[in-house]
């Protein structure tokens, strides 16, 4: 992942990551494998919380391809993470063919990622 950028507002920071390796080939289109994002991801949050002193914290990260939905839109995944008052929220927003395929997987995903953060900071 390469960080595009960092910026504090008061007692929030805010991290932009770029390049986040999250497709392999698939059947029918590239599928998402989140397995090893989660590794990397957990890394790199567990970095940056230490090395700041904020309240709050926001993490965007985005993956490195992009894929075409039904509208022939490109759609670029992303994951988000937010925390603040011990808690951790996390989103990924994905294509519509990634919801058809893998809906199940990104839920989980969602859930194994903050389970680990919290482990990982705590």
């Amino acid at each position: 992942m390469n960080k595009l950028a960092e910026e504090t507002f008061g007692q929030s920071s805010h991290f932009w990551y770029d390049g986040l390796q999250l497709y392999k080939e698939g059947t029918y289109a590239k599928e998402l494998q989140l397995s090893e994002p989660l590794k990397t991801i957990l890394l790199q949050v567990k970095a940056d919380f230490h090395r700041k002193e904020a309240t709050e914290y926001f993490w965007y990260i985005y993956g490195n391809e992009q894929t075409q939905d039904a509208l022939h839109e490109k759609v670029r995944p992303n994951i988000m993470i937010r925390y603040q008052s011990g808690e951790f929220f996390v989103r990924m927003n994905i294509a519509d063919a990634d919801f058809a395929l893998s809906l199940e997987r990104v839920l989980d995903f969602e859930t194994e990622l903050r389970e680990q953060l919290k482990k990982a900071i705590f």
